[in-house]
């Protein structure tokens, strides 16, 4: 019964790490900046991106990591990006 609460302490511990390395990686950039006076704001003034079904996997062998994704983009849209990672 020890061992299984050692390999927990040190799962938690390593749990904690990992925190501490994601709270320490540079901030995103702004949502503007000095550059946004440079690009028209119509543009884009058309187009979008359409996803469909999207599923892959990071190589053959492995278990999807997105499985039936779908979403539309609008022209003009800003877009960010949330990654979250489960092990």
């Amino acid at each position: 019964m020890h061992q299984l609460q050692s390999a927990q302490v040190i799962n938690n511990m390593i749990s904690v790490e990992r925190i501490q390395n994601f709270c320490d990686l540079p901030s995103e950039a702004a949502f503007t900046n000095e550059y946004d006076n440079q690009v028209s704001p119509n543009w884009p003034q058309s187009g979008s991106i359409d996803i469909q079904d999207l599923s892959v996997r990071y190589r053959d062998g492995l278990p999807l990591s997105l499985r039936n994704l779908s979403f539309k983009i609008d022209g003009g849209s800003r877009v960010g990006k949330f990654i979250f990672l489960s092990y």
